[in-house]
Formats: structure tokens, C-alpha cells, sequence
């Protein structure tokens, strides 16, 4: 059984799956706010996840100069980060569809 370490009180089966009224905890959003979040989440992850690609060629680029000028490597890693970023989106966005187009079955009990 779940115990409430403010009141000390012992919920039943049926209310473990119930916040304590003495916590904190915000309800999940509804369904109408979760793709603007997961949209706004996959954005910003692709975008860091493209800037990381861009800022590691751009050092391997200079070290083991792969472009004859500074502005070829430049233009090399922008490029390649871009590439990765629109990929990292097409796939955490592919991800994110098919995590919300399944039903959630199972639950896990608390004793």
C-alpha cells in the first residue's frame, strides 16, 4: 500500500494510482498542449543536435584540414550540420508520432 509521508495515511489498491492531496505535483498537460511541447522539444533538440555536428566538423575540419581555406570549412560544417539537424527532426518527429499513436495499456501498481 502507498503512504502519504505528510499525513501518514494509507491509500487502498484503488488509490495508489492517486497523487496524495498534500503534494506538489502539477497535473500532466492535456492533450491539446502535448504536440506544441513535443514540437517545441523536438525543435530544440534537433537544433543542438545539428549545431554539435556543425561545431565537430568544423574542428576536425581544421585539424585535419579538409578544406584549403577557413571559409570552405566554414561552409562544409554549416552544411553538414544543417543535414543533421533536419535528420535528428525527421526522426525525433517520426518518434514522437508513434509514441502518441499508441494507447498506454499498462500500468504499474504500487505496494
Amino acid at each position: 500500500m502507498a503512504v502519504c509521508a505528510e499525513c501518514s495515511v494509507e491509500y487502498g489498491e484503488q488509490a495508489a494510482f492517486l497523487p496524495c492531496p498534500h503534494s506538489n505535483l502539477s497535473l500532466p498537460p492535456s492533450t491539446k498542449e502535448r504536440p506544441q511541447e513535443l514540437l517545441l522539444e523536438t525543435a530544440l533538440t534537433s537544433a543542438v543536435i545539428g549545431l554539435t555536428i556543425q561545431f565537430v566538423t568544423f574542428l576536425l575540419g581544421l585539424t585535419l584540414q579538409l578544406a584549403s581555406s577557413l571559409m570552405e570549412g566554414i561552409v562544409l560544417s554549416g552544411f553538414l550540420g544543417v543535414c543533421g539537424g533536419t535528420i535528428a527532426y525527421a526522426l525525433l518527429r517520426g518518434y514522437d508520432q508513434a509514441k502518441l499513436s499508441q494507447p498506454a495499456t499498462s500500468t504499474v501498481r504500487i505496494e
